[in-house]
């Protein structure tokens, strides 16, 4: 990561959407969060309290070598399974038009 850049900004201007805080010494940890995310792209550590157990199980399940592995597995399979339900709900919602011909639209490419 290079050096952070200097940034001065006054009270209720933008930077990157995102507005600065009005007041006080208080806001300055909202301002670290800001420059992180829109600026380096940088991830903050989050503290979850997860059953014990259960991740325990999905470790040996997934065969997993860490607990930060099994839940970012678990989370990515969570949203493939989200995204599948929502299309199958789609289902009937789309208007079927006879006349579209796919594989004419295949060849115009």
């Amino acid at each position: 990561m290079g050096e952070a850049p200097q940034l001065s900004l006054n009270v209720g201007q933008t930077y990157g959407g995102v507005e600065r805080p009005r007041e006080g010494v208080a806001n300055l940890t909202g301002v670290c969060r800001m420059m992180c995310r829109r600026v380096w792209g940088a991830k903050m550590p989050t503290n979850l309290h997860i059953d014990s157990d259960l991740l325990e199980q999905a470790q040996r399940l997934g065969l997993h070598r860490t607990k930060r592995e099994t839940v970012n597995e678990a989370l990515r399979e969570y949203i493939q399974y989200r995204k599948r339900v929502q299309a199958v709900e789609a289902f009937g919602t789309i208007d079927f038009d006879p006349d579209y011909d796919y594989k004419k639209m295949r060849n115009a490419r």
